[in-house]
């Protein structure tokens, strides 16, 4: 199978399962979106190599993080400093040369599904549209900015952190995605004009920043990919990094809106 074709057969099959699992109930999207953060855990702890211990607490910490963002419908950040303290301690004594890899990304993934599970559930009321606009902005944002990359080429944005990513790429997604998402939003959601625009703006910005910074991540350890989980993708990193960013700052420019 050709590689690109390989590439829109597994694109198509994972964007299904993110839209399926998350329009079902609200028990599936909890699953679902643990294990996404599950499989997000386990990706950065084996390329950072980092002790099986401090994966597993990594691990724990992340799925303990959706579930009880699920459970309580609760937007206050306490229960993480508290649970990230608790990890923060047990870590020190089992392997503390991994700790500080593992609190990056566990606070990284515990705002991305406080994020997911405040657009989804905002008010203890299954409302998947939210989200659902959130994660179709982000996707507008990647391919508008990999066509207007590829079309237009010019000079590189940061080639010491992203050798790929040109100016002409992220003017085409920042302005595509803010565009077209504005739209979606409009026609998926209850928003007002003002907050979906603000909203789409916020959901471009974050998807540019969780972009960039796991091209870093990944440049500095020196690989392509965060795993092999998604032929033609790479791993489920590779796929979420810009909505690990993007949730959590739509998330707040919406209630910072509505409150």
């Amino acid at each position: 199978m050709p590689d690109w074709l390989r590439r829109i057969l597994f694109g198509v099959l994972f964007g299904v399962v993110v839209i399926g699992g998350t329009l079902v109930h609200p028990l599936v999207m909890t699953a679902l979106w643990a294990l996404i953060g599950l499989l997000i855990a386990v990706e950065f702890g084996r390329n950072e190599q980092m002790h099986p211990a401090a994966r597993m607490l990594l691990a724990a910490g992340v799925v303990g993080t959706c579930l009880w963002a699920a459970a309580s419908h609760a937007a206050a950040f306490v229960p993480w400093i508290a649970g990230g303290m608790a990890w923060l301690a047990v870590s020190v004594f089992l392997h503390w040369p991994d700790t500080w890899k593992g609190w990056r990304l566990w606070w990284w993934n515990a705002l991305f599904l406080w994020g997911v599970m405040g657009l989804a559930d905002p008010a203890g009321d299954f409302q998947p549209a939210m989200l659902l606009a959130v994660i179709f902005t982000v996707w507008t944002h990647d391919v508008a900015a990999y066509a207007g990359g590829n079309l237009f080429k010019g000079p590189k944005l940061a080639p010491s952190l992203s050798p790929g990513k040109r100016w002409s790429g992220a003017l085409s997604g920042w302005l595509g995605g803010w565009a077209i998402g504005w739209l979606i939003f409009q026609w998926m959601t209850t928003l007002p004009p003002a907050t979906s625009l603000a909203s789409a703006a916020a959901a471009v910005a974050g998807a540019f920043i969780g972009d960039l910074i796991q091209s870093a991540w990944k440049r500095t350890l020196g690989i392509k990919d965060s795993g092999r989980i998604l032929p033609g993708h790479g791993g489920i990193l590779d796929r979420m990094d810009a909505l690990m960013a993007a949730a959590p700052l739509a998330y707040l420019v919406i209630r910072w809106m509505q409150s």
